[in-house]
C-alpha cells in the first residue's frame, strides 16, 4: 500500500471518529446537542469516568489529526516543489 493511500485512510478514520467521540462526550456529560436543527437528548446515563476517558481519547486523537493534516499538506508541497511531479494534478 502506498503511503498516500494509508494517509488518506487514516484521515478518513479521523474525520469519522472525532465527531462520533464528540457526540459520545456530550451524551456522557448529560447534555443535549443539536443535529440539523433538531435537539437530541442524551441517550446514555451520564457518567463522569467514561466522560473523562472519552475526552482524553478525543483530545489525543484530535492532536494526532493535526499532525496528519500537516503531514499530508507537507507531502503535497514536497511533491510539488521538491520532486516537481504532477501529484497535485492527478
Amino acid at each position: 500500500m502506498k503511503a498516500a493511500s494509508l494517509m488518506h485512510i487514516m484521515l478518513y478514520i479521523t474525520f469519522l471518529a472525532l465527531p462520533l467521540l464528540g457526540i459520545a462526550l456530550m451524551a456522557y456529560s448529560g447534555k443535549s446537542w443539536s443535529f440539523l436543527g433538531f435537539n437530541v437528548s442524551p441517550f446514555v446515563t451520564p457518567n463522569s469516568e467514561i466522560k473523562a476517558l472519552i475526552k482524553n481519547i478525543h483530545e489525543t486523537w484530535a492532536n494526532i489529526g493535526y499532525f496528519l493534516i500537516a503531514a499530508h499538506a507537507g507531502a503535497a508541497l514536497f511533491h510539488h516543489y521538491i520532486q516537481k511531479d504532477n501529484t497535485l494534478y492527478e
